[in-house]
């Protein structure tokens, strides 16, 4: 990309607004954004029930006489985008069993394997501790109950987390109920890039067009035209130069004139050619593209998880 002093060019203009209205606050937003932990109860296995009154038939569990035993399977996982530490709990993640009780509570797979975790539980609560969580690790563990149909309450208070919920895997949804301010700002300038994307698509044969037309002598500068006819040229024909460029190629034409003399006119086809040859509306279009691309995929992957 060729600089020019008369006016910047439709690809440096387009990288200025990259920068400022799409890299900067996705910048901003990594550096930082609020973490983020999903709770999923993965599945709900009953293991033995007693539907009828038998005489004479007891179901054990550790020497407790039980009705039902169940295993409930949980997957606690850092789907946000910050590490989560020990320092970070302000209060260790705790599910609470509602109407049932829960004989024990273990730990069932790490990722990556060397998490620092444990899982306890004291009558109706598990309660979970760690000393990190890297964004997409997680913890899976499992827990027996007397219930059939378990039903359980989270609780925590983790720095830059809002709400600790249990979600159902049959059940979760795949649209992101925490979407940050600079994810709007993010989409509105995408969508924004994608027309002027698909604008500086449209210049390009417009370009080569005045640019055969120069070569082959064929415009209203060659021909000898009035300076008026120059002057609606210069902003028709040549609409993929900046505002500013066009007028910078309007002050070399006198006020007053009628016709312009041979001197002003091969400075003005000197002018338009060097101009038509230092845009570059390709190169823009593809700027423009891979900052779509980066803009699309920062906002899908906040919003859908």
């Amino acid at each position: 990309m060729a600089g020019n002093k008369k006016g910047l060019s439709l690809t440096v203009v387009g990288l200025i607004v990259a920068i400022v209205g799409v890299l900067a606050p996705i910048i901003w937003d990594l550096w930082s954004s609020s973490a983020e932990v999903t709770l999923t109860t993965a599945h709900t296995v009953t293991i033995v029930e007693k539907k009828t009154d038998v005489e004479n038939l007891v179901i054990l569990y550790d020497d407790q006489k039980i009705n039902t035993l169940s295993k409930s399977s949980f997957e606690f996982k850092n789907t946000g985008r910050t590490a989560i530490t020990a320092s970070d709990l302000i209060s260790d993640p705790k599910l609470e069993l509602k109407d049932g009780k829960i004989f024990e509570a273990e730990l069932d797979e790490t990722s990556p394997d060397n998490i620092d975790a444990s899982v306890s539980a004291v009558g109706s609560v598990i309660t979970l501790n760690f000393k990190l969580l890297n964004p997409g690790d997680y913890i899976k563990f499992s827990a027996l109950t007397d219930v059939s149909d378990p039903v359980f309450s989270a609780s925590s208070r983790i720095k830059n987390v809002k709400a600790l919920q249990v979600v159902k895997a049959e059940d979760q949804v795949k649209v992101s109920g925490n979407i940050g301010f600079w994810v709007y700002v993010v989409a509105v300038f995408t969508m924004l890039f994608i027309f002027v994307f698909i604008g500086l698509l449209a210049e390009i044969p417009k370009l080569k067009q005045q640019l055969k037309a120069i070569r082959n002598s064929d415009t209203p500068l060659h021909t000898g035209e009035s300076a008026s006819v120059v002057r609606s040229y210069i902003d028709i024909d040549l609409s993929m130069l900046t505002k500013k460029k066009r007028e910078a190629l309007k002050k070399i034409i006198p006020t007053g004139v009628d016709v312009l003399s041979k001197e002003q006119t091969e400075e003005l086809i000197l002018q338009v050619s060097t101009m038509l040859s230092d845009e570059s509306p390709l190169a823009g279009a593809m700027l423009c593209l891979i900052i779509v691309g980066f803009g699309g995929w920062y906002v899908f992957s906040s919003v859908f998880i």
